[in-house]
């Protein structure tokens, strides 16, 4: 999991740096068409009466760009920040569902066990009466007991 995290982050920033460098590079495109009815594309306006129009605009100063970009490497860092926060509720949640699943494994086996080697079972009535299984319910609430182990152990 960090490792395919890593490599997103890595090909992330990398795109990043790419597409903050690329205007720099790149200058104002113009496009017109010619008497033959043909379009061109160019780094420099055509002849005045060829109608050329620019279709991306020269880069930002500098000073502009290097403001837009601690902006754009902020947001980024707060991505990753949030990212990480994600990641790390995800894990905590994860060890306490981990946790749960252990303990009620362990309470679920220990009921088994005192479910299969009581001499008799009961059930408790409203009036605080113990009234005590017959064999078929006594085989029902071990079948029961059985299903819950298997349910948070993953086995009987």
């Amino acid at each position: 999991m960090r490792t395919t995290t890593g490599i997103r982050r890595l090909l992330l920033i990398s795109l990043t740096a790419s597409a903050l460098n690329a205007p720099l590079s790149a200058g104002a495109i113009y496009k017109w068409t010619d008497a033959q009815g043909r379009v061109h594309y160019s780094d420099r306006p055509a002849d005045a009466d060829s109608g050329s129009v620019k279709i991306r605009p020269a880069p930002q100063p500098p000073q502009a760009d290097m403001q837009e970009r601690r902006i754009r490497q902020q947001k980024l860092l707060r991505a990753f920040d949030e990212e990480r926060e994600i990641a790390r509720q995800k894990a905590a949640k994860a060890r306490e569902d981990k946790q749960l699943r252990a303990d009620n494994c362990a309470s679920a086996r220990q009921n088994l066990k005192a479910y299969r080697n009581a001499r008799y079972l009961y059930n408790e009535d409203a009036g605080g009466e113990r009234r005590i299984l017959s064999h078929a319910e006594r085989s029902e609430a071990t079948e029961k007991m059985r299903q819950a182990v298997e349910y948070w152990c993953g086995k009987t």
